[in-house]
């Protein structure tokens, strides 16, 4: 091994990335940028700070596709996104995504999204001979619906199983990944990043206000069930029941959703809270008597951050029986599982929940004496990048070999 060779195996060799990830990229880079070296709290803000500083970057493109065409520059730090909405604009990134990614030479490739995004990657990686990671953060399977849908399916697991390696959240998705035939020796999983909430010391039992409080923290939009949620709770309100609904997050159904609590009378019942700061997610939950994950299965759900925070914190969940959460909730001990897109079992389990304090209770014990295996493994994001690539041998023995 020559000497450059074993300057790459040192910490201090720094690396040219090209990282394709899912949101407004944009932003999250000028988010984690502003705080000068301190570290996010959580969100995906804190996987891209903990990349930044255990990935041994040298120079980075963080790329997505959006809604606009934006570039935004930061010394070595690039974050673009590509403007995805309408024929024409797609057209113009169909040739400007993989122009720009051969431009960047990355010796190194994440990518986090499916399909073209990935096609064009492992393209990139055979041209530059860079070994390509995928990131797993959503259901793989998918629904699939008629031949197009499994045809897609079909062809998004032919392109994984092309990666060097695969890193996910938690067992479920390392199960998808084994399952369309990528080698448990190529998985790497990661942390859930719920450490920062979960307390120290022993089990003490905060008792959530009166009347009891229904929470749903995550995206506003019909797939994640909120309309599902709402209709449930109407059902027990006019039952006689008291209890509070509390909404808190945003998305492009959430008029929608506060123009149907005005339909059904529910003003003094169902809060709206908007976006919450991380810092302020944790109190949030401990108010809750339970939190509800309501996913239909139209929705790719692959991990579900609200429902490990919930149990991270010790509050019981309600979630659909399928996807992930089998993986997360045990019925009848940390939370209750229902027949997915099912109101009748949704209304269910929110009245057994919130009848009885001493139902809710036991769940809550039971969270919290569970609640270590979200922090297995210990693995951070950027530990899992790092890993997996470490793996790649193959890849980065050709790298050696024509660097020398």
């Amino acid at each position: 091994m020559d000497s450059r060779s074993q300057h790459r195996m040192t910490e201090q060799y720094k690396y040219r990335y090209f990282y394709f990830k899912n949101g407004d990229v944009a932003a999250q880079v000028e988010r984690v940028l502003a705080l000068n070296g301190k570290k996010p709290t959580g969100g995906p803000d804190a996987f891209i700070a903990d990349f930044l500083e255990k990935g041994q970057v040298s120079a980075v493109t963080v790329a997505a596709f959006l809604d606009q065409d934006q570039t935004v520059e930061h010394g070595t730090m690039r974050a673009r996104t590509y403007c995805n909405v309408g024929l024409w604009h797609r057209l113009k990134t169909l040739i400007r995504y993989p122009k720009e990614i051969l431009a960047a030479k990355p010796e190194r490739i994440l990518c986090g999204r499916q399909g073209y995004a990935l096609a064009i990657c492992l393209i990139a990686g055979k041209v530059l001979h860079a070994p390509v990671v995928f990131s797993a953060h959503n259901r793989l399977s998918g629904q699939a619906a008629g031949i197009k849908g499994r045809i897609r399916n079909g062809l998004d697991a032919w392109l994984i199983r092309r990666c060097d390696a695969a890193i996910c959240h938690g067992p479920y998705l390392a199960q998808e990944l084994a399952d369309i035939g990528l080698p448990p020796d190529r998985i790497t999983v990661f942390d859930s990043g719920c450490a920062d909430l979960c307390p120290d010391g022993g089990f003490q039992d905060v008792q959530p206000p009166l009347p009891p409080r229904i929470l749903f923290l995550g995206r506003m939009v019909r797939e994640k069930g909120i309309f599902d949620l709402l209709e449930a709770f109407h059902c027990l309100i006019k039952d006689g029941m008291t209890a509070q609904l509390v909404y808190a997050g945003d998305g492009t159904d959430r008029l929608i959703l506060a123009k149907k609590v005005q339909e059904f009378g529910l003003q003094a019942h169902v809060q709206l809270l908007g976006p919450i700061p991380h810092g302020d997610i944790g109190a949030l939950i401990q108010s809750a008597w339970a939190m509800v994950t309501p996913t239909r299965s139209e929705f790719p759900e692959g991990r579900c951050m609200s429902a490990m925070e919930a149990l991270a914190i010790g509050t019981p969940v309600i979630a659909p029986n399928d996807g992930p959460f089998p993986y997360l909730i045990n019925s009848g001990v940390n939370g209750i599982l229902y027949k997915q897109n099912s109101l009748p079992e949704l209304t269910k389990a929110l009245a057994a929940i919130i009848s009885t304090n001493e139902l809710r209770t036991e769940l809550s014990v039971n969270c919290w004496e569970s609640r270590y295996f979200l922090l297995r493994p210990e693995k951070t994001f950027g530990e899992a990048v790092m890993s997996a690539l470490n793996r790649s041998t193959l890849r980065e023995d050709i790298v050696t070999t024509l660097r020398n």
